[in-house]
């Protein structure tokens, strides 16, 4: 089991955490800086450390490196090319269905 020394930033406390107990958070882009994030067993307070040496160190020790990426849509999710639908064109699809009696299962 890993651990390392940290400061906490509420009680400013030198504390030892071990690796399994917090969460290093790296941008999707390939960067050299991450955040740590942990609990303090002092005072309890959630804490964040940057990391800017030693990343490759962490993750070597076992530090598993969490990144979120912004949600990207699938390409059939976006919207087509054209004019934005309104309330008009919703009216006047409404309107058509008043003609429509059954509806053939898509095969």
């Amino acid at each position: 089991m890993t651990s390392v020394e940290l400061t906490c930033g509420e009680c400013a406390k030198l504390i030892e955490v071990t690796l399994e107990a917090t969460v290093m958070h790296v941008e999707a882009e390939i960067d050299t800086v991450a955040e740590l994030l942990f609990q303090c067993p002092e005072c309890n307070a959630c804490d964040i450390s940057i990391v800017q040496d030693g990343l490759e160190l962490l993750i070597a020790a076992g530090a598993f490196p969490l990144t979120l990426n912004e949600p990207q849509m699938d390409e059939c999710d976006k919207a087509p090319p054209g004019p934005r639908f309104d309330w008009d064109d919703l009216l006047d699809w409404h309107e058509g269905l008043r003609n429509v009696v059954s509806v053939a299962p898509w095969e």
